[in-house]
């Protein structure tokens, strides 16, 4: 468990926990593409609904990112959970997410860098990519949105979103020094909890 204390000066009301997970099973991304429009696999859908089953009552508030595979996650989620629940779509989720300002011109980094490079960059230099923000900055700011949607004590809000915004999340708020051990599997992530000015954060494995 890691200690990081980036809530100077602001007010948090709940004291329940976040989860912060990616989503369910997806198939391949093709080559060349993004895979936007790529749905759940039947697998991804059952553990889905498993992990809803898990989580039960103590799920309070769902949000997702607007992505396909990701509204899919949660809204199996809710079902598994058997609560009368809406799926709430994050834009800091996904589409573009808290790292990404400039959508129509991120994606060239891609093509630029690959993939490697892109994470490379976004984890851990300080000068932002086109079309994204300072990652270190951002990484903040993407804290203390979740934190703004904190539940009562005993209860849950589950965000649901991609990998690459998991661990770099991780990286930054954590000061990593490797993302190797903390890059999340399907319906993994991170556990949130905030005490007083300090969040405690742990990985989460389905």
């Amino acid at each position: 468990m890691y200690m990081i204390n980036r809530l100077e000066n602001m007010e948090i009301s709940g004291r329940g926990a976040l989860l912060l997970i990616r989503h369910a099973e997806r198939p391949p991304i093709p080559e060349g593409s993004f895979g936007i429009d790529l749905p759940i696999t039947p697998k991804g859908g059952e553990e889905s609904f498993f992990l809803g089953k898990k989580l039960g009552e103590k799920l309070r508030h769902v949000r997702s990112s607007p992505v396909r595979r990701c509204m899919e996650t949660a809204s199996k989620i809710v079902s598994g959970s058997r609560q009368e629940l809406s799926v709430t779509p994050d834009a800091m989720l996904g589409r573009p997410g808290a790292f990404i300002c400039d959508e129509s011109v991120s994606g060239k980094n891609w093509d630029t860098f690959g993939h490697k490079g892109v994470r490379q960059r976004l984890f851990y230099e300080d000068e932002p990519m086109e079309g994204f923000y300072p990652p270190g900055q951002a990484a903040l700011n993407f804290l203390k949105h979740m934190a703004l949607h904190l539940p009562p004590k005993g209860f849950i809000t589950l965000f649901v979103t991609h990998d690459i915004i998991i661990a770099a999340a991780a990286v930054r708020l954590l000061n990593l020094e490797s993302h190797d051990k903390i890059w999340p599997d399907f319906l993994s992530g991170l556990k949130l909890r905030v005490c007083g000015q300090k969040t405690a954060v742990e990985y989460y494995r389905h």
